[in-house]
């Protein structure tokens, strides 16, 4: 059974599952930020922003809902 989101603004950080040889940006196990889904986002992709810095859509079965401690969202937001 795998795990979706299926509201991407229930959670704001996602771990990455799987990807193509094609992404670059992105890598398996790393912990990614969701961010606000556009108007005309369909409902099977999810708004990320990748190692490129940018946002962009992705399959959302290649990631998983993180939940992130208070002291490791402030570090993943360069916080610290």
């Amino acid at each position: 059974m795998s795990t979706t989101i299926n509201k991407p603004r229930s959670c704001s950080y996602v771990a990455c599952v799987k990807v193509t040889d094609d992404d670059v940006d992105l890598m398996v196990g790393k912990i990614y930020r969701i961010h606000k889904s556009e108007k005309n986002d369909s409902s099977d992709m999810v708004r990320i922003v990748d190692d490129s810095g940018e946002d962009y859509l992705y399959p959302v079965e290649w990631f998983v809902p993180m939940v992130v401690p208070p002291r490791l969202r402030k570090a993943l937001a360069g916080k610290v």
